[in-house]
């Protein structure tokens, strides 16, 4: 205890403490009992844990109230054989199974629990049976989980090592003939196996799919090789060339030709059996000819020599033009003169060349129904006349022309120097129906008419029109004799109901797009070119300062989209507009003291703004600034165009200066400062300046539009009244009562 009474406790135990006088004549005593503070509850830092085998973890017990004299605790554990724990807290696993670990205070004997469950490494091979060939090796690949790193350590043995070897990373070497078993083992004992059954090497045969094969130069060629029997299967094969100047082959029998000559593909197994296949190189060769010598020359040349590309060019003689260049079995390649050609084989291409009249062929679609006639008249023109053979039973439908249109008339007369190169007379039974079908351009793709008993089609009966685009160019859409699309299937199929012509509209594979925007300044948009059929493309609007995009249309100015960017698949000519509007920007005023700002809120971009400063009695607005307080203008009101962007502006009074409260219009002022009296834009007025109370103190007229009166006003408030004089020229200066204004201003 200290000379204050202050008691400390040290240990446990009774005491006694005295007091005494100065004087010693007077005492007094307090017996004091000590006792210690105990314990009276446990926890643990986990009621629950899963361990792997060997794995340690550590327990935490905590001993309630944290002042406890004695806080010492003693660990146990339920089953050492699943779970060992000493002094400390720290657990090992040992093995499977599960254990409780006991904490117990020393004082009080309170306990708490924790439950740990010990489980195995789990050990997984990718594979649990396995047939290999003698020499054969194959590597597997294995999972051992657990969070001990020393069980995720597993070692590989073979059961049988004449059999099949194993190595540290699981790679299986096949001996010889057997079954061996493939181990892999955890450091905690858990382990999966392999079962590997390893085969002899047997006589096998393996033959070619080509003996003797001739291939183009740079033009790729697989050989395939097949081992005999069928079920003889994971054979090593080696693939060589006898000359790999001319040709090489790789690992999977592709041949590679280099140059002109010959080489011998050879395959063998690893147990010796082979076989060949003879290879010539050479460079394909084209035949290039003309419907007649007479007509018309066709030559070419070598247009790039890297890839046999060639330039095949047509030229007509007098009198005649070029039609089309078409292959050996009379299929069309193409109209253009140049034409370019990648030569890749052997290849006959024929040039097509016309007379410049007299050249068109007439037909019928069905000699046993009618018959055409042709007169050549003397005026160049010819006339072809469709001539059913039996009137009774045959009926004249129409006419095809150039396998791209139909004419009605009969006879049908034409020039014949001009672009009639064919004409079909149709003919069907007088009762049944005709169903025409033409290409949009022959040289784009062709159509076909199927259905009918002999192409003779009644009411109701099914028929199909089939259309087949030549390369560059797609079916757009079948379309009736009005031009209205019907359908956008090749192959199309209805029930006839009356004659009728079906165009197929055929359409290249490149298209066009295009886009604009009402107005540059606003803003610019791009996708403008070329692209193919059925190709995404991507319009991208970009706005300009200040402005921001807000709708695609079409050309047609029909809506589209409200994205941006806008994607779409092409089918056909495209052209869009990108419109744009300007932004709205807010203008905030705000207003020192003495007076108020007016004119704030949302504007367009560039549009015109006009803020007006109004002061408060006794006060007078000296100038307008931006929030930096950097200048802006003097004038009360301000009228600026709208920039990119939101704004604030300060209007600044000064006291001294009389604010009009809207009784007087903005160009007319008065106030009062420093003993004058200042009237601005009031000539010809007559004024009066009375006291609140209504005694007047000054009248006079005002002669000129910026007037300084020197007038002596004692301390209060005055009215000033400022009335126009109709005889000296005198204007109203504000709408409203003939009186004038009145204004009031504080004297201080």
């Amino acid at each position: 205890m200290d000379a204050s009474g202050l008691v400390t406790a040290l240990r446990e135990g009774i005491t006694q403490i005295t007091v005494t006088i100065e004087d010693g004549n007077y005492t007094a005593t307090c017996v004091v009992t000590i006792k210690k503070t105990r314990a009276i509850s446990i926890y643990l830092s986990a009621k629950q844990l899963t361990l792997y085998g060997k794995e340690t973890s550590r327990l935490y017990a905590t001993v309630n109230p944290a002042d406890a004299a004695d806080r010492t605790v003693t660990w146990q554990s339920s089953d050492p054989t699943v779970a060992t724990v000493d002094a400390f807290g720290q657990i090992t696993a040992r093995k499977e199974g599960s254990a409780e670990i006991w904490a117990t205070t020393t004082d009080g004997g309170f306990i708490a629990t924790c439950t740990i469950t010990v489980v195995s490494a789990e050990v997984r091979i990718s594979h649990k049976q396995l047939t290999l060939r003698e020499k054969q090796t194959f590597r597997l690949t294995a999972t051992v989980t657990s969070r001990d790193a020393a069980n995720r350590v597993a070692t590989w043995r073979s059961s049988d090592n004449t059999v099949a070897t194993v190595d540290a990373s699981g790679v299986i070497t096949a001996l010889r003939e057997g079954v061996a078993e493939i181990m892999l083992t955890a450091a905690d004992g858990n382990a999966d196996v392999c079962v590997v059954t390893v085969k002899g090497l047997t006589a096998v045969g393996i033959y070619l799919s080509h003996k003797q094969l001739t291939v183009y130069r740079r033009y790729l060629f697989r050989l395939t090789a097949t081992v005999i029997p069928a079920e003889e299967t994971g054979w090593l094969i080696l693939w060589q060339s006898s000359d790999y100047t001319v040709a090489t082959v790789d690992a999977y029998g592709t041949i590679t030709p280099l140059k002109a000559g010959t080489t011998n593909i050879t395959v063998t197994t690893e147990d010796g059996s082979t076989d060949v296949c003879y290879v010539t190189v050479s460079d394909p060769e084209l035949t290039l000819l003309s419907n007649s010598s007479d007509y018309g020359r066709v030559e070419s040349t070598i247009k790039n020599e890297f890839n046999t590309q060639l330039q095949l060019t047509a030229s007509p003689a007098v009198g005649y033009h070029f039609e089309k260049w078409i292959n050996q079995s009379g299929e069309f390649l193409s109209d253009q003169s140049p034409y370019i050609i990648n030569l890749t084989r052997d290849t006959i291409i024929t040039g097509v060349f016309r007379e410049n009249n007299g050249g068109t062929q007439v037909s019928s679609n069905n000699n046993s129904y009618g018959t055409v006639k042709t007169v050549h008249n003397n005026n160049g023109s010819v006339t072809i006349t469709a001539i059913p053979l039996n009137p009774l039973l045959y009926r004249f439908v129409n006419w095809t022309v150039n396998n791209n249109r139909t004419v009605a008339e009969n006879p049908y007369i034409f020039q014949a120097d001009g672009d009639i190169t064919s004409a079909i007379a149709n003919f069907v039974h007088k009762d049944s129906y005709n169903i025409t079908a033409l290409s949009s351009n022959p040289n784009h793709g062709a159509v076909f008419v199927v259905g009918g008993s002999d192409n003779t089609l009644y009411e109701g009966n099914l028929v199909r029109l089939e259309a087949f685009a030549f390369f560059g160019y797609h079916l757009m859409h079948w379309a009736n004799e009005k031009g209205e699309a019907v359908s956008e299937d090749p192959i199309f199929t209805f029930p006839v109901t009356a004659d009728e012509v079906l165009t197929a509209v055929f359409t290249p594979d490149i298209f066009t797009v295009s886009v604009s925007t009402p107005d540059t300044a606003y803003g610019g948009a791009k996708a403008k070119g070329v692209y193919a059929y059925k190709e995404q493309i991507e319009l991208t609007a970009t706005p300009f300062a200040g402005h921001t995009f807000v709708k695609w249309t079409t050309g047609d100015g029909d809506f589209l989209s409200l994205d941006n960017p806008h994607r779409f698949i092409l089918t056909n000519d495209r052209s869009f507009v990108a419109y744009f509007v300007r932004n709205i920007y807010n203008v905030s005023v705000v207003a020192t003291v003495g007076g108020r700002a007016d004119g704030g809120g949302g504007y367009e971009f560039k549009s015109s703004v006009k803020l007006t400063a109004v002061a408060d009695s006794g006060y007078h607005f000296t100038r307008w600034t931006d929030l930096n307080d950097m200048f802006v203008s003097d004038l009360p009101e301000y009228i600026f165009e709208l920039g990119a962007g939101s704004i604030t502006y300060q209007a600044h009074f000064e006291e001294g200066e009389t604010g009009n409260e809207y009784l007087l219009p903005a160009e007319a002022r008065a106030y009062y400062a420093n003993g004058v009296l200042h009237l601005v834009n009031l000539e010809n007025h007559q004024v009066t300046v009375a006291s609140i109370s209504g005694r007047k103190v000054l009248q006079f007229k005002a002669d000129g539009t910026d007037e300084l009166y020197p007038a002596i006003l004692p301390a209060g408030i005055y009215i000033l009244t400022a009335s126009p004089d109709p005889s000296k020229g005198g204007r109203h200066i504000s709408g409203g009562n003939i009186g004038g204004r009145v204004v009031k201003f504080i004297v201080k």
